[in-house]
């Protein structure tokens, strides 16, 4: 291993990714293009002594420079931002734990503002905000060509006050709109751990803080000490955090001594390779599962690439985000600072992560698109190209337009709250059925729930277009006779709409009988990603066979 000059950093979490605090200015460009900046630096500062005097009307110098450099990051990655004392509260939030929002973990995918996941049990949790809807519009303001850091703090505000939401979803036509009310959100990183059934057990990591690390460690034990012969380490929705904390926690997975993750940048600095350094916290026996999905990124990535990498455990459910890169941030004049973008990093196969759509086809970046297949330690093949592919894809049903409307409407929640009243003797988990799925059904009926398919809205905007055209009011009239025609809401529904509301209220019941335990206990019984993960711990060989063990 090479030995590297000791540099003073402090690790620390942002949003989605993983950066690094620099205290001090150690970071020099190379000789060869000193002269270039120079020349850089005196055209913008003519530039700026010009306009700043002479033009028409009067200029705020301050507001005037920070445009400016604004305008030149926004020709990088969405992750190198300008940060002004007065939106410095993404890195109060790192040493407070808490803030006032929504809880929604972000991300750019392309030019667009992306959710990488809803925090559960927050506003966007509950609201039925999903990964991978793309906010258009905070408020009033359109969302296309923000900074990520500049999205989020107009999210977050005062406790109390309501943000509104615009949101397209894939699959689903038309703009969603959600209006969203800020608590306090507190960082809570173990959500659950237990055992799903005797030596199964399951542990459900939400972020990868510094305080993460004693957490995860204290948690594992106390599960080996139970008796631990498998365990399902959940990372789906988990945004990541610290580089640190992943290195850590996969440290208790992993032999001492192999490479977990390696960063890589134009500078010295950047070029660095973390090693395990402890003997496994638990044995090596140990059966392991890792649960990811789109919102999985950053350092849940890391973790669930390196035990992917190192044949350790086996990765079931979605593809991940595919967040590789590592920020630095650095002190600037009066108060300011800036995050750049100086690394990448690489699990253990020499794979990159990072997804190349994180620049826009204008920004001033030459991008390198070559990939190549990766093996793993026991030869499994592995590829690159952005995110971590699971070992086993789960497939959920795909449900209609309608759900999405259901969640808006918190008709899940009003209906759970209703079957709970009625069934004063219930003990969780609850299994709903068909059955209840048409008394829900019914519910909506009563509740005067109302759904406009698309259909109707073709027929509305139909409508429309014949009347601003002056057509003859019996033409009008017929499309509009037409209406009486259409089927009722209840005859959208589809065979995926039954399965996905048996599950939905299955654990909003059960949650509201027992709490987070009760909760987890109806995802136990019906969450396909567990389900399947079970079968891999119950059948030796086929989890042997998948990790290249035996052939």
């Amino acid at each position: 291993m090479v030995k590297m000059r000791k540099i003073k950093i402090i690790s620390i979490s942002f949003l989605v990714g993983v950066f690094i605090l620099y205290t001090g200015s150690t970071l020099l460009p190379s000789p060869d293009i000193y002269s270039k900046i120079s020349k850089g630096l005196k055209l913008f500062g003519q530039i700026y002594k010009q306009v700043s005097t002479t033009y028409v009307d009067e200029i705020d110098p301050e507001t005037f420079v920070e445009a400016a450099i604004k305008g030149m990051l926004q020709t990088l990655d969405p992750y190198t931002t300008y940060i002004s004392k007065e939106n410095s509260g993404d890195l109060n939030i790192l040493t407070t734990g808490t803030y006032g929002g929504v809880g929604i973990k972000l991300g750019i995918r392309g030019d667009t503002l992306t959710v990488i996941s809803p925090m559960e049990g927050t506003p966007a949790g509950r609201s039925g905000i999903h990964a991978g809807d793309k906010i258009v519009k905070i408020d009033s303001v359109a969302s296309f060509g923000l900074k990520l850091d500049d999205a989020a703090n107009m999210i977050r505000g005062p406790e109390g006050k309501e943000v509104r939401l615009t949101i397209l979803r894939h699959s689903f036509s038309g703009p969603l709109e959600f209006i969203l009310k800020r608590e306090k959100i507190v960082v809570n990183e173990i959500l659950y751990s237990g055992f799903i059934k005797d030596g199964i057990g399951y542990l459900r990591l939400t972020g990868f803080s510094k305080s993460s690390i004693n957490k995860f460690k204290d948690t594992l034990l106390e599960l080996d000490d139970e008796g631990l012969d498998g365990l399902i380490v959940d990372l789906r929705d988990n945004p990541g955090g610290l580089l640190d904390a992943a290195v850590k926690i996969s440290d208790m997975f992993i032999e001492k001594g192999e490479l977990l993750v390696s960063t890589k940048g134009r500078i010295r600095q950047m070029n660095r390779e973390h090693y395990s350094k402890k003997d496994p916290l638990i044995d090596m026996d140990v059966q392991l599962i890792v649960l990811v999905n789109g919102g999985s990124a950053s350092a849940s990535e890391i973790f669930s690439g390196i035990m992917q990498d190192l044949d350790r455990g086996i990765i079931v459910g979605s593809k991940t985000f595919g967040k590789g890169l590592v920020q630095t941030i650095l002190s600037m004049p009066y108060d300011k600072k800036v995050k750049i973008t100086t690394g990448k990093y690489y699990i253990p196969s020499g794979r990159l992560i990072q997804k190349e759509d994180y620049f826009a086809d204008d920004k001033v970046v030459k991008r390198d698109f070559t990939d190549s297949i990766f093996v793993t330690s026991n030869g499994r093949p592995v590829y690159g190209r952005g995110g971590i592919k699971p070992d086993f894809l789960i497939k959920y049903p795909k449900s209609s337009n309608i759900i999405p409307h259901l969640w808006r409407k918190n008709m899940f929640y009003r209906y759970s709250t209703n079957w709970v009243s009625k069934h004063k003797d219930a003990s969780y988990p609850v299994l709903l059925t068909d059955i209840d799925v048409k008394d829900f059904i019914d519910f909506l009926q009563k509740s005067n729930f109302t759904y406009k398919s698309d259909v109707i809205k073709t027929h509305t905007n139909l409508i429309s277009a014949l009347e601003s055209a002056n057509y003859p009011d019996d033409v009008i009239n017929k499309v509009k006779n037409i209406k009486s025609d259409f089927r009722s809401f209840k005859d959208d529904f589809n065979d995926a709409d039954y399965k996905n509301i048996k599950r939905v209220l299955s654990r909003e019941i059960s949650e509201m009988l027992g709490n987070t335990k009760g909760r987890y206990e109806a995802i136990f019984k019906n969450d396909l990603a567990i389900l399947k993960s079970l079968e891999l711990l119950d059948d030796l060989l086929l989890y042997k066979q998948t990790l290249g063990l035996i052939d």
